[in-house]
């Protein structure tokens, strides 16, 4: 059974995921055209241009908040200077194994120090304004054999996918401009004598480099879709790439530059590129390269997603769009208005027809007569419908940095100052405002975290770089559990809970003089179900059998300083009562008698 697709059936769904892609683009047209018109790329466009294209941005509130929104949410989700998440078992009764723990602890370490030497956190901030702008972002995760796996971003408007029913983007396609260089760099093999093979090049790309013209653009496509028969089984033995969970196929579009425009898509004549398996027809175009992954190598975060929908809808930049053409309408009045005011519209007598007048500060207008009907004046006074139009602006401006969530990464420095503000209240505040973002963590720990960090797993152990699995996790799911500030502030009902419940019944045992009422709660389980809502280290705590033991000894060394304190209390009596003297009238005499 052939596991490769053809030309014909990649490039139809290459089409279909195009032409579901293209609806939203009106949308994210009028998006790029007030927030960042550089984020968007459509077919067509130049590969490089430097033109201004910010004409239709007057106040650029919209920009400034967008700014404070990916900082906000690189330092509150995923900050590259501290831990933000850690490795656990979907099975809890393994994490007291030895083994178990040591693992998952040395493989989020690895995780973590590859994702720093990586160029992840400069892909995660382009990833983080495109879902604040357009609400869907895209980056690849690829091996590296230094780096252990790179990212590489990719532009909205030039990449397009398909999901699963659960969810999961498993198709994906994107459109790119190279040059005819970059194209045998890329994709053409060298033999033993260190000579160009062209097997894989089509003719009019060899010419263009033979002829120097190095710097012509090829447009080429790449389609990324599942393996129709994969094998497990197979695919961990087989080296081909069809194999494999997922097929991705790269070929040349079109061939631009002003003497060889030719357009290659759905023609046919080239050769194909020898396979190991399957039926190759002759006459299919040729593909630049076909590999494999066992993983799916796209990583799509999306901010909200409608049922059955795949692309995310509803971000930051659509609920804040309304406002953001209304403010740049309210901009171009105002300062129509603040111009009008300092230099209103005049009137005057006609008879100043026949003199040269001026209205600049310092200019002189002669007149014969010495009326001063005859000056000039304003037509009109715009002070305080400006001062409006100014307080209207300031709502609007609000408005548009709440949707960024403005209000909440900044959200210290906008209260007002008191001095008796305590460091509890000011914690609770933050949990309060932060927690805003929880629902949407879901979509993105789906999306996004949980991808990159089993994608990595996959590639580091695929390369050697993870220590070796114990067999106790066998048949148990890792799942990352985020240490983050927003993670954080997403369990602090549950945090706030626990607090209240501690003092009320601390409060409620001494008020009815009843202490054993403190011990109606686990405090062992209770101390550890804190410490996990507030990301305490799983490894700063001690297993319930060494807590066994540390609470064994204290109870053990407590009896002994009883003992001890006991038998020095009856020594100092008896020494007491040995020095006291007799026939004085006293209670040991009576004793004595």
């Amino acid at each position: 059974m052939r596991n490769d697709m053809t030309y014909a059936e990649i490039d139809t769904l290459r089409l279909q995921m195009r032409n579901e892609m293209q609806e939203h683009l009106p949308k994210w047209r009028l998006l790029s055209r007030f927030i960042a018109p550089k984020r968007l790329k459509e077919d067509g466009s130049p590969r490089i241009d430097g033109a201004r294209k910010t004409k239709d941005i007057i106040r650029n509130t919209a920009g400034r908040s967008l700014r404070t929104f990916v900082s906000g949410m690189m330092d509150g989700a995923t900050p590259r200077d501290r831990s933000w998440f850690n490795q656990v078992s979907s099975d809890p009764r393994k994490m007291q194994i030895p083994k178990v723990k040591s693992f998952l602890k040395q493989s989020e370490m690895i995780i973590q120090s590859h994702l720093q030497v990586s160029n992840f956190y400069r892909a995660l901030m382009l990833a983080y304004k495109d879902v604040g702008i357009f609400s869907n972002a895209a980056f690849a995760q690829l091996p590296h054999p230094r780096f252990g796996f790179y990212f590489y971003p990719y532009t909205i408007g030039t990449y397009a996918f398909s999901c699963d029913l659960m969810g999961n983007t498993n198709m994906f396609t994107r459109t790119t401009t190279i040059t005819v260089r970059e194209v045998v760099q890329n994709f053409a093999k060298l033999n033993d004598a260190g000579q160009i093979q062209w097997d894989t090049i089509p003719k009019a790309i060899k010419s263009l480099y033979e002829t120097r013209r190095f710097l012509d653009e090829v447009e080429i496509a790449q389609v990324i879709v599942p393996n129709p028969n994969y094998n497990p089984v197979f695919a961990k033995k087989s080296i081909n790439p069809l194999d494999m969970k997922f097929q991705s196929y790269t070929y040349v579009l079109s061939i631009g530059g002003p003497m060889a425009g030719v357009n290659y898509q759905g023609q046919s004549g080239f050769r194909q590129q020898q396979r190991t398996s399957g039926s190759v027809s002759e006459k299919d175009p040729q593909y630049l390269k076909i590999s494999g992954y066992n993983y799916f190598p796209v990583i799509t975060p999306r901010w909200e997603v409608e049922p059955e929908g795949n692309y995310g809808v509803d971000g930051p930049g659509e609920m804040a769009i309304d406002d953001i053409m209304t403010l740049q309408e309210q901009e171009k009045l105002r300062m129509e208005g603040s111009y009008k005011l300092v230099r209103p519209p005049m009137v005057g007598h006609a008879a100043l027809r026949r003199y040269q007048s001026s209205i600049l500060a310092g200019g002189i207008t002669y007149l014969d007569d010495r009326s001063m009907e005859m000056g000039f004046k304003p037509a009109f006074q715009v002070g305080p419908a400006l001062a409006d139009l100014v307080a209207n602006q300031a709502e609007v401006e609000f408005a548009i940095q709440s949707a960024f969530f403005e209000d909440v990464f900044k959200m210290i420095s906008r209260n007002e100052t008191k001095s008796h503000v305590s460091v509890a209240e000011i914690n609770e505040r933050s949990a309060e405002k932060m927690a805003v973002l929880a629902p949407i963590l879901g979509q993105w720990d789906f999306d996004l975290s949980s991808k990159v960090i089993n994608n990595s797993m996959d590639i580091l152990t695929e390369q050697g770089r993870m220590p070796e699995r114990p067999a106790e996790l066998e048949g148990a799911d890792i799942r990352p559990e985020y240490t983050s500030i927003l993670a954080q502030a997403a369990k602090s009902s549950q945090v706030n809970t626990r607090e209240r419940y501690a003092n009320f019944v601390s409060s409620y045992a001494q008020a009815m003089g009843d202490p054993s009422l403190a011990s109606l709660a686990n405090h062992e389980k209770f101390l550890r179900g804190y410490a996990d809502d507030i990301g305490v280290n799983p490894d700063e705590l001690a297993t319930p059998e060494e807590f066994k033991e540390l609470r064994e000894g204290i109870q053990q060394r407590q009896a002994e300083e009883r003992q001890i304190a006991l038998a020095q209390q009856r020594a100092e009596s008896a020494q007491k009562m040995s020095q006291t003297p007799l026939n004085n009238g006293s209670l040991l005499d009576t004793i004595a008698s």
